[in-house]
């Protein structure tokens, strides 16, 4: 059953509480909210060099979104009961996988 915003106790979590509603009524919320930060910032990055240098590095990009993901992701695990540890985990395979990726291309 969906509970209601004033189900959760606004007093003592603060600006928590509409994180946990989120986190509640949508399970994978900050994995796609991350995946989401990670696509922007990665094709933001990938253009930007792109636009400047006439030729972009899609695996630098990949690293630099992936970074700023697991910064993102390590954040939102402050707020209690908004991300689950099988969430972190996820990103920060994929940043370590991207990190690989930079350092073993030729």
């Amino acid at each position: 059953m969906y509970k209601e915003l004033s189900a959760y106790n606004a007093t003592a979590n603060g600006l928590a509480v509409p994180f946990e509603a989120v986190a509640d009524a949508v399970p994978g919320f900050a994995l796609m909210l991350a995946f989401v930060l990670w696509f922007i910032i990665c094709l933001g990055t990938y253009y930007t060099q792109q636009r400047r240098f006439g030729r972009g590095d899609l695996v630098a990009s990949l690293a630099v979104g992936g970074f700023i993901a697991c910064i993102a992701i390590t954040l939102m695990s402050l707020i209690p009961g908004f991300i689950h540890t099988w969430e972190i985990a996820t990103i920060v395979t994929l940043e370590i996988g991207a990190i690989m990726l930079l350092f073993t291309r030729e």
